[in-house]
């Protein structure tokens, strides 16, 4: 179960096994940050560490995976969401 979540809401399925380090910030649109959802443990999620910065449309996915509504920190682009042993390169 490993996915691309786009900002405007949706999702594509990818394989995890062919995702370079090249492609994923091809995917989020920059330098990759790996966090986990706090909403669940057994997920991570690659995002682009400065997609603040550069002012991205907010994720509702990546929030609601991330917890956002508990402590206001956003996540924001183009994610990759993917569980602890598909992807053991990033886990």
């Amino acid at each position: 179960m490993a996915y691309i979540a786009r900002a405007d809401g949706t999702l594509e399925a990818i394989d995890m096994k062919t995702i370079t380090l090249e492609k994923a910030q091809e995917i989020v649109g920059g330098y990759v940050e790996r966090v986990r959802a706090l909403s669940d443990p057994t997920l991570y999620m690659l995002i682009d560490e400065e997609g603040k910065l550069k002012g991205k449309h907010v994720n509702a996915h990546g929030c609601e995976l991330y917890r956002t509504l508990e402590h206001g920190d956003t996540i924001v682009g183009d994610i990759i969401v993917f569980k602890r042993n598909e992807g053991r390169r990033w886990a």
